[in-house]
C-alpha cells in the first residue's frame, strides 16, 4: 500500500487515515487535506499554520506549499486533527501586488514567461515555461485590484496557454500533453464507478471576439481601434455569442485565435466524467494530471469511431483515503479542453 507522508519543518508525519490530495489543470494550486485521529493526531498538533511543506508518496514528491488549514476536534471517545495545504502558487491566486511594489505597475515588451517571473518572484515562485513560441506583449499594465494569476492567466487565455504548478511548487507554462497513459479505463474491468456530465448549454454555433488596439500612421482610424475575431462551431443550431477581449489586440489573427481558444474549450467540456479507480498507481506510476488515458466506455459514449475507445486528457487526478481504502478521481474530457488544437473533423469548421 501506498505510503504518504507530510514534510513540515524537516519532521514527516505519516500514518494518515484518511486522505484527499487534488491535483488539476484547473486549479492552478492543488490542494489537501490530511486525517489523522487519536495519539497520532496529537503528536501532529505541533503543526505551526503557514508552515512550508511537501506531501510526498512512498518518497516521491507530488506537491510543495505551504499548511494554511488546521482543524482539531473531539467527542468523549476519540480526537482527530485534519492538516491542509495548497502548493506554493496559491499565494497568487489569493494576493495582489501594491502599487509600486515589485512586479506590478506598467510592463513593456516582455513574453508571458517574463511576465510571470516578475510577479511571481516577490512571492518566492519559480517560472517556467514549456512552449518555445510565446508572443512579445507590447505594453501590460497589471491593475492594483486583480489578483497575481488573474493578471497572468488573462495573457495565457490570449497566447492559447495554461498556467499549472508542478511538484515543486512552480509555476509552468505548458500546453495540453501528447504523453499517453499505457492503462485504459475499461468499462467492467478497473472502472469502480463513473459519473458523465454531456451539455450544450456553454456551446455556441458561432464565438466572436471582440477588442480594440493601437492605431498606426497607415490605418484607417474607424478601424485600426476595433476589430472582430470569429471561428465557428458546427453541426450546432443558431447560437451566436461575443466575448470582449480582456486586453488590447495585436492583430485580426489574435481575436481569431482568442475565439478558437474559447470554442475549443467550450467544446471539450461539453463532454467530461470522472472515473473511480482502485488505488493510486496505473502500470506505470501515479495517476497524473495533464495525460492522455484511453476510455472504453460504451455507456459514457466514449466507444471511438472505431470501437475501441476514445483517447481523453486527465484534467484533475484526486487521490483518496478513507475506511473504504485507496482509489483516484479521474476528471477525463476531450484534449481540446486545454490547449489551442483544431476540433475533430467530424466537429470542426472555422471561417
Amino acid at each position: 500500500m501506498p505510503n504518504i507522508q507530510l514534510l513540515v519543518d524537516d519532521a514527516l508525519y505519516s500514518g494518515w487515515k484518511e486522505v484527499s490530495v487534488r491535483r488539476s489543470l484547473d486549479l492552478f494550486a492543488n490542494t489537501f487535506d490530511l486525517t489523522l485521529t487519536d495519539n497520532q493526531a496529537g503528536q501532529a498538533r505541533t503543526i505551526k499554520l503557514g508552515s512550508p511543506c511537501q506531501v510526498r508518496i512512498d518518497g516521491e514528491t507530488i506537491m510543495t506549499g505551504y499548511v494554511d488549514r488546521i482543524r482539531p476536534q473531539y467527542d468523549a471517545r476519540s480526537r482527530a486533527l485534519t492538516v491542509s495545504g495548497r502548493s506554493k502558487t496559491a499565494d497568487l491566486v489569493d494576493c495582489s501586488l501594491p502599487p509600486g511594489s515589485a512586479g506590478a505597475g506598467q510592463h513593456n515588451r516582455q513574453t508571458l514567461l517574463q511576465l510571470a517571473a516578475s510577479v511571481a518572484k516577490p512571492f518566492g515562485i519559480a517560472v517556467r515555461s514549456e512552449v518555445d513560441d510565446l508572443p512579445v506583449i507590447q505594453t501590460s499594465t497589471v491593475d492594483p485590484e486583480q489578483t497575481g494569476f488573474e493578471f497572468l492567466e488573462l495573457h495565457a487565455r490570449q497566447a492559447g496557454v495554461r498556467l499549472v504548478t508542478d511538484p515543486d511548487g512552480n509555476l509552468v507554462i505548458n500546453r495540453a500533453s501528447t504523453e499517453q497513459v499505457v492503462t485504459a479505463l475499461v468499462l467492467g474491468e478497473n472502472i469502480e464507478k463513473a459519473e458523465g456530465e454531456f451539455s450544450e448549454r456553454n456551446r455556441f454555433s458561432h464565438y466572436y471576439v471582440t477588442g480594440q488596439h493601437a492605431n498606426s500612421l497607415n490605418q484607417d482610424p474607424a478601424s485600426a481601434f476595433h476589430i472582430t475575431g470569429m471561428v465557428e462551431d458546427v453541426r450546432l443550431r443558431y447560437r451566436p455569442t461575443v466575448i470582449n477581449a480582456e486586453g488590447p489586440l495585436g492583430s485580426l489573427a489574435d481575436a481569431r485565435r482568442r475565439a478558437e481558444w474559447q470554442r475549443n474549450v467550450q467544446y471539450g467540456r461539453s463532454r467530461q466524467a470522472t472515473y473511480t479507480v482502485s488505488g493510486w498507481r496505473h502500470r506505470d506510476g501515479l495517476w497524473q494530471p495533464n495525460t492522455n488515458v484511453k476510455v472504453i466506455d460504451e455507456w459514457m459514449g466514449f466507444e471511438g469511431r472505431d470501437g475501441k475507445g476514445e483517447w481523453l486528457m486527465i484534467g484533475t487526478a484526486e487521490f483518496v483515503m478513507d475506511e473504504r481504502g485507496q482509489r483516484t478521481r479521474l476528471t477525463v474530457m476531450p484534449r481540446e479542453a486545454y490547449d489551442l488544437v483544431p476540433l475533430p473533423a467530424e466537429d470542426a469548421g472555422a471561417l
